[in-house]
């Protein structure tokens, strides 16, 4: 997906929309020394699209790679270790 920038015609429109008649409107009530003027712990610092993109695309490539292996160990512990006991009618009888 790509981001798509808005031009001032859709702002204002989306502004007219919610009742604001600016984006600052939007952050009235969030205290003014919490707005963005640092960074705050234990979040990335800002990212481009393609930074963001990229880090996105290698985290889904590190799931892929290890769902797979997940995938794979499974399969091959189930089919040497879960192998159904055989019922035949002089084990069934001794129960």
């Amino acid at each position: 997906m790509r981001y798509l920038p808005l031009n001032d015609a859709d702002r204002a429109e989306m502004l007219r929309t919610v009742g604001a008649s600016q984006i600052d409107d939007l952050f009235r009530d969030v205290p003014s020394a919490t707005l963005g003027r640092a960074p705050i712990a234990g979040l990335p610092g800002h990212m481009t699209e393609l930074e963001v993109e990229r880090l996105l695309g290698g985290l889904a490539r590190k799931t892929s790679r290890r769902a797979s292996i997940r995938s794979s160990s499974v399969a091959a512990l189930t089919s040497t270790t879960c192998r159904p006991a055989s019922t035949t009618s002089s084990s069934v009888a001794n129960s």
